[in-house]
């Protein structure tokens, strides 16, 4: 049964009243999951919490995008920069404000996914791909392999456990 327009269901309802501890809300498409994170959100900040002392981690970049938009919406409040972020946006944006507690240079930057596409077709002669066929446009090849990479470490896949699926092929 659908809910009324501005109404939260009793499980949505727990959710937002939850105590200002850590919570994690997991939920298929369409139940509720970004609005029941907008309500908690706006009533921490209603309870006197900074908007920007808040982390809200979504599994992607583009509900992060989405969230974010949601919260803006809502606040009535000005605030500084909302922490909405998908995993890897959280970890680059830590390593790159915080170099030194990270253990690296402070003049270090991520390669981005086109950096990295550079590099392998500078050395793509280098490369042991015997099963592909440039067809004239390496860079589109070589893109694909860096966000099929992208894919793999986003799902939690490592280097070793691909080598053994793709051996067992």
């Amino acid at each position: 049964m659908p809910q009324a327009p501005g109404r939260l269901t009793p499980q949505q309802s727990r959710a937002v009243g939850h105590p200002s501890t850590p919570l994690l809300v997991l939920g298929g498409a369409g139940t509720g999951k970004t609005r029941v994170l907008v309500e908690r959100f706006a009533r921490q900040v209603d309870e006197g919490m900074a908007p920007e002392r808040i982390l809200v981690i979504a599994p992607a970049a583009a509900g992060a995008d989405v969230l974010r938009r949601a919260l803006e919406d809502r606040l009535d409040g000005g605030y500084e920069e909302l922490c909405v972020f998908a995993p890897y946006e959280l970890a680059a944006k830590l390593l790159r404000d915080e170099p030194l507690e990270s253990g690296l240079d402070p003049w270090t930057v991520p390669a981005t996914a086109a950096d990295r596409v550079a590099m392998l077709l500078d050395r793509v002669d280098e490369l042991t791909v015997r099963q592909h066929d440039f067809r004239g446009r390496p860079a589109a090849l070589v893109g694909g392999w860096v966000e099929r990479i992208d894919a793999l470490k986003v799902q939690g896949v490592t280097g070793p456990a691909f080598a053994r699926w793709a051996a067992a092929l």
